[in-house]
């Protein structure tokens, strides 16, 4: 095994390195992720709004959960 290490990692010479679509795609699938993941919070936040009360006193606001 052909074997280099830098900076305490082991790096296999043998093995391909990553070319810039698998860079590419491995950023997309995260960002698509982390959209999905955005786009269902506010889908829960969303279901939860008419369960909360806003009552405003004396020039401040509060929330009320009920």
């Amino acid at each position: 095994m052909d074997t280099e290490v830098y900076f305490d990692i082991k790096l296999d010479k043998t093995e391909e390195p990553l070319a810039s679509s698998d860079l590419k795609n491995l950023f997309l699938t995260s960002l698509h992720r982390m959209n999905e993941e955005r786009s269902t919070q506010l889908m829960d936040n969303a279901q939860e709004l008419p369960k909360v009360k806003i009552r405003q006193m004396s020039g401040s606001v509060r929330r009320l959960s009920v």
